[in-house]
């Protein structure tokens, strides 16, 4: 039998083709590299300014990758770490954000704003340094943790330099960055903001709105609106302000409480056995004692509860 000899040069080539044509098939499983880089948006800012971060996404990878997040929890993969240990972390909520979904070209960038105050309470005058690090959410997997540092200062401010910051983010409320100027402002700590709190609650963001002037537990301006909600004829406005009244534990006059106890809506009754149940003073007995018999069986038994725990109380 006659064997045909090959070059090395032949051999070589033959090599390449192989590799080549496996290239498709180790990257048809695509995978999750995307790096993260967070920058402030600029490098000083007024004291009880939002602080504007630029949140950047880069695909590495030699794929398209579908990225799934919920700002501005972001599902929990991003997390910051303030190296001065000056700032008090903000408490966190339970509930939703902003779900996105966000498709990147291989190579490509992708920015969106966030606000440090979504995080932290607003920093006092200084200088700061905040570490980063997050993970990135695909549909495929994950990324690799990305990490680094970023820097600011907080310099002193005049209540109408505040005023005038907020307007800029009031009139950004009616164009494409409506969300990002809703964060901006329900992150904000002075009580200059309250009077646009309430606005963002008339225009749509109640729940937003109401969870921003539960922060003013100190401000008459904010007790004042939540009583003005509270004696509204808007059963979801009633219902939000009995929840931050049930934060707040600020007791209610007897009166007021069996009134709005006589609303036929399910939320705002709800809300008034949370509210008793939270306050837990026997003076609420007859008020939800009525609710207990109320036809709607889900509250009356809430309202049974919440009854039950009262008269333990009494003994």
């Amino acid at each position: 039998m006659r064997y045909r000899r090959v070059s090395p040069v032949h051999i070589l080539a033959m090599v390449i083709m192989m590799l080549s044509l496996n290239i498709p098939e180790s990257h048809s499983q695509s995978t999750c590299d995307v790096a993260v880089s967070i920058t402030p948006a600029k490098s000083m800012y007024l004291k009880n300014e939002p602080i504007r971060l630029v949140l950047q996404y880069l695909n590495r990878g030699l794929t398209e990758c579908q990225i799934s997040m919920e700002k501005p929890s972001f599902y929990g993969g991003l997390q910051f770490k303030d190296l001065s240990n000056n700032l008090a972390k903000r408490k966190e909520v339970s509930d939703s954000g902003v779900g996105l979904v966000k498709l990147i070209a291989p190579g490509d960038k992708w920015t969106i704003p966030i606000f440090l105050q979504t995080y932290f309470v607003s920093p006092p005058v200084g200088a700061y340094t905040i570490q980063f690090q997050m993970t990135v959410y695909c549909k495929d997997g994950q990324s690799p943790l990305s990490s680094g540092n970023f820097s600011f200062h907080v310099l002193p401010s005049e209540p109408q330099q505040i005023r005038n910051v907020i307007q800029t983010y009031d009139r950004a409320l009616s164009g494409p960055e409506r969300q990002s100027a809703v964060e901006a402002l329900v992150g904000m700590d002075t009580p200059l903001v309250i009077p646009e709190l309430e606005r963002l609650i008339v225009i749509g963001n109640a729940q937003e709105g109401f969870r921003a002037l539960a922060k003013f537990q100190e401000s008459s301006e904010a007790r004042q609106s939540i009583q003005d909600f509270l004696s509204s004829k808007n059963p979801h406005y009633q219902a939000a302000a009995l929840d931050v009244i049930s934060e707040w534990r600020q007791p209610l006059d007897e009166s007021q409480l069996e009134e709005l106890a006589r609303s036929p809506d399910r939320i705002v009754k709800l809300a008034i056995i949370h509210y008793v149940g939270a306050i837990g003073q026997s003076r609420y007995q007859p008020s939800i004692e009525k609710l207990a018999n109320d036809k709607d069986k889900y509250v009356a038994q809430q309202a049974q509860r919440v009854a039950k725990g009262l008269a333990n109380q009494s003994h």
